[in-house]
C-alpha cells in the first residue's frame, strides 16, 4: 500500500464497534525510514 501511494510511512487501524475504539495495528515504512511504532 505505501509503495503503491509513493509514500515513506503507512499505518492500517482496526477499529472495534463494539467497544468504540481504534488500534494501530501495524505499521510499514519504506526502505531507509526507521519505524516509529516498535511493537505490536
Amino acid at each position: 500500500m505505501g509503495e503503491d501511494m509513493g509514500v515513506s510511512r503507512a499505518y492500517l487501524f482496526e477499529a472495534d464497534r463494539e467497544k468504540g475504539t481504534m488500534s494501530n495495528t501495524f505499521e510499514w515504512a519504506a526502505p531507509g525510514i526507521l519505524k516509529k511504532k516498535s511493537s505490536f
